[in-house]
Formats: structure tokens, sequence, C-alpha cells
């Protein structure tokens, strides 16, 4: 028996060994390798990843100084320097040789940027930046900075510039190059500031963030709008700055309006620029923080046109501005569904919308705000944006604690802020799962609003004897509503109201001198908690 298991043993080790051997024959063809020889396997050599010493970190830095910025800086000050020598006042020469002197120079810096091109890279760019910065230069001296000038008019004068920029823009173009391009266009916004017509600034403005916002998508530069934008509002502030003293320029040519429609067209044009981009970018807090500069500096043009203008009519200024960034918010959602720059803008709109409403000056506007709120709540919940929500409370809570700070006699219109709060508790309880609200936090918070504003306000605008007998309609109100709506949160308020009636009919009955106000509220009140023991004792009864 033994024998006959050691048999079997030994015929299994055999097959194992047969099969072994076939499939090294296998391997043997598919390394292409002799029976026999030993196969020769390449292995990947991994490099281990290069750290750049303290040393190697340090003479980078010295070559970037060296190279890079010795040459910018030196570059800028030999421009500032001539341009300084073209703007002096040569009274024995004839006004059009500082000029004519200029182009020559810039000529030779053209000429000496060609030569050093392949062996000096970066001093050859800087050298064409510098100039295209001395081209400019050269023909501001025909009508700026001496006695004499060669040209009078300043309309010659500014076409001349806006044709120097223009061929700037398209040597700066043709060298593909973002700093020339920029700079190119940096000269465009000086020349509209130099010239006192504000059609001409208006047109000047749209055609250069159009440019920038055409290359930002046709040639990739996505950081180009990010100069411009800025720098665009900027300079129409500067501009109102600079001749807001001089009464006949302004006269006929500005208006509030007009300016709030062309600071909002600047303001589309860079929001196009973010949304067509040339590939599809996931959205980061970069884009919200643009967002958040463009919408802010429209609302501070806006704001600071109204009052140096002193417009006494001027909400609908602020309403076209809520209107747009409303709207650039909902394309933001449904195109992108976007998270930073739908919050911004929706921000930002509803911040406008509350200007709009203070600016109406009309009595209890603060209630207006708070209808607002409800507004924000359900276009928050459409979003799906739980910053807007929780920016919303903070906004509601101030305009609440503002009405009762700041308003001399409360109305029963107070009443709103209790009845806003809870249809914004409901709003946030029905639509929960798409807020992805995980805590009843938010809807508490509403709640707790709505159980201290509307007793308070009836207790400001009922009068004294019926005070009691409001808040007990009020409890029985939620009881209502907890019993309609199946849920708990409404029976607590009824409940905690009828405490807070309880304790105020007692302090009333040791104050109070009307005996017979004293005996309506107590059995009113006794009678109520009765009813409402009773409901609950039924309740119990039937759930057992």
């Amino acid at each position: 028996m033994d024998s006959t298991q050691d048999k079997t043993n030994f015929d299994h080790l055999v097959d194992r060994l047969n099969e072994l051997e076939h499939r090294l024959t296998s391997l043997e063809i598919k390394l292409k390798a002799e029976p026999g020889e030993s196969p020769t396997i390449v292995e990947e050599t991994i490099e281990p990843p290069k750290y750049e010493t303290a040393e190697e970190r340090e003479e980078r830095y010295e070559s970037t100084i060296g190279q890079s910025w010795m040459a910018l800086v030196g570059t800028i000050v030999i421009v500032i320097g001539l341009c300084f020598f073209l703007s002096l006042s040569y009274e024995t020469l004839p006004p059009l040789i500082p000029s004519i002197i200029g182009y020559f120079l810039v000529a030779g810096i053209m000429s000496l940027s060609i030569i050093l091109r392949n062996s000096y890279s970066n001093i050859s760019r800087y050298l064409v930046g510098g100039a295209l910065i001395l081209f400019y230069f050269s023909t501001l001296r025909l009508h700026f900075f001496g006695k004499e000038v060669a040209i009078e008019s300043p309309e010659l004068e500014t076409i001349l510039l806006t044709f120097v920029v223009l061929i700037n823009t398209i040597i700066s173009l043709r060298k593909n190059s973002v700093f020339l391009t920029s700079l190119s266009l940096t000269l465009g916004y000086i020349t509209a500031l130099v010239y006192p017509e504000i059609l001409f600034l208006y047109l000047s403005l749209i055609v250069i963030s159009s440019l920038s916002v055409y290359l930002k998508i046709k040639l990739g530069w996505e950081k180009v709008t990010n100069y411009f934008m800025p720098l665009t509002y900027m300079t129409l502030l500067l501009w109102f700055f600079i001749y807001a003293a001089n009464v006949k320029i302004l006269d006929g040519q500005l208006s509030v309006f007009s300016n709030s429609i062309v600071v909002l067209l600047y303001c589309i044009i860079y929001f196009i620029g973010n949304l067509k981009r040339k590939e599809p970018i996931e959205e980061s807090l970069g884009f919200g923080a643009f967002a958040l500069i463009s919408s802010g500096f429209v609302l501070m043009i806006i704001f600071t046109f109204i009052n140096v203008l002193k417009a006494e009519s001027y909400a609908y200024n602020y309403f076209l501005g809520s209107f747009v960034f409303l709207i650039f918010a909902i394309i933001l959602w449904v195109k992108e569904k976007s998270k930073y720059s739908t919050f911004v803008y929706a921000l930002m709109g509803y911040f406008a919308l509350s200007l709009a409403i203070i600016s109406l000056k009309i009595p209890n506007y603060l209630i207006l705000l708070s209808w607002q709120s409800l507004l924000v709540i359900a276009t928050a919940v459409w979003f799906k944006s739980k910053l807007i929500v929780v920016a919303n409370f903070f906004i509601y809570t101030l305009v609440l604690l503002g009405y009762y700070i700041t308003t001399e006699s409360v109305t029963v219109f107070g009443l709103s802020f209790g009845v806003v709060a809870l249809f914004s508790a409901r709003i946030l309880n029905w639509n929960k799962n798409r807020l992805e609200l995980k805590t009843e936090q938010m809807r508490n918070v509403y709640l707790i609003s709505a159980f201290f504003a509307i007793p308070y306000t009836l207790y400001l605008t009922i009068p004294e004897n019926f005070v009691s007998i409001s808040w007990i309609v009020t409890a029985i109100i939620y009881y209502a509503l907890s019993l309609v709506l199946n849920n708990r949160k409404y029976r607590w308020m009824s409940i905690y109201t009828f405490l807070l009636t309880l304790f105020y009919v007692a302090i009333l009955g040791f104050t109070n001198a009307d005996t017979t106000y004293k005996i309506i509220s107590f059995l009113a009140l006794g009678l109520v908690l009765i009813i409402i023991s009773i409901l609950y004792s039924k309740k119990k009864i039937l759930n057992k």
C-alpha cells in the first residue's frame, strides 16, 4: 500500500515538472531566446527625483536677477531718461524737433533689439517694449510739455495717439507677446485719459476690454483679463476725478444712468470672457474673486457717480445692476453649475437690490428688505447654495435688529419679519435634500427668530389689554400648523408661546389694575391649555 502511494506521488511530481518545462519553453519563445540560454530581461530604470540644492537655487535666483530683472530695470531707466530729455522745453528749436528726435531714437532702439534678438533675447524683448513707450511719448510730445506745441488741436493729437497705440498693438501681436500687447493697450488707457471727451473714453474702454477678452478666448491668454478688468474700471474712475471739477466738460456729457449702462457693459464683456473659455477649466476661488472684483467695481462706480453728481432719483441704477448680476448668476448655474461665481453674483445682485430699495426712500423700507430675504432663500435653493442661505440669515438678522432699533413706532407690518422667518423655515424644510443640509440649525434659527419677532411686534402694536389674547391666538395657529404639516417643531413653538403668555398674564395679574382684563386673560389661557391637554390625551390613546 505504501509503495502504491509513493508511485502516485512520483507520477504527480513528473507531471508538475513537465508543466514547468512547457511554461519555460513558452517564455523563451516570447523573449526570442535560444533554449539553454539565459534570457536577458531589460528592467526599466526609474531615475530618482532631482532635488535642487541651496547652491543651485541661489545660482538660479542670481541668474534670474542678472539676466531678466537687470535688463528690465535698465530699459525702464533708459526710457525714463529719454522721456525727460524729450520733455524739456527747447525754445531755440522748432516745437516739432523733440518729437522727430524721439522717432529717430525709436528706430535706433528697434534696430538694436533686432541685432540682439538671437544672442540676448531678454534684452531684445525689453528694448522693443521701451521703443513702443518712446514712440508713444514722442507723439504725446507734439501737444504736451512745451511752451509752444507742434499740434494745437487736441482732437488731432488724440487721433495720432490712437494710431500709435494701434501700430504698437499690431507689432506686439505679431511677436505673440503678452507683455508687449498688455503694454501697448495700457497706452490706450492713457490716451483715453488725456482727452476730455467721455464718449471717446467709453468707446476706448469698450474696444480694449473686448480685445482683451478676444485674446483670452482666441490665443488662450488666460491671465490677460485679470489685468485689464480692474484697469478698465480704475481708468473710468480716474477720468471722472480728473475732469469732475470742470463743470463745462461734465455739462451735458454725464448722466448717472448712461454711466451705469456703460459700466455694466464692461462687466458683461468680462463676464463673457470668463464664460467662453478656450478649454473647460474647473472653477476655482480665482473665478469667484474675479466676479467679486468686477461686480464690486461696478457698484462702487455707480455709487460714486450718484453722490458726486448729486442725483435725486437713482434707484433704477441699482435695480439695473441687480438685474444684470442675477442674470449672470442664473447663466453660470444653468451652464456650468458654478459654485463660487454664482454665489458672488447672486449676493452682489441682492446687495444691489437692497440699495435700490433703500434708495426709494419709502417708510418702512426695512420691511421690504425682509421680504427680499424670502426671495434670496428661494433662489438659494435653486442654486443649491448653502453659502447664500447662511449669508442671507445674517443679513436678515441685521435688518430685523435695525428695524426694532431705528423705527420710532413699530406697526403691524413688523409681523412681516416673523412671517418671512416661518416661510423661510418651510422652504428650507421642503428642499433640505437639495441643499444637502444635514442639520436642522438653519431651520431652527429662523423658527427662533419668528418665535421672538411675532410676540414682540404684537406687544408693541396691540393695545395692552389684548396682548395676551393675541399671543394665545398665535400659539393656537402654531398648533394648527403642527397638525396640518405634521411637524413637531410647531407644537414646541405653540407650547413655548403658551408659557410666554402664562408668564405675561401672571405679571399682569399683580400689576394691571383692570380686573375685567385679568379675568378674561386668565380664563382664556386656562381654557385653551385644558383643550390642548385633552388633545394630547386623545392622541396618546389613539397611538396605543
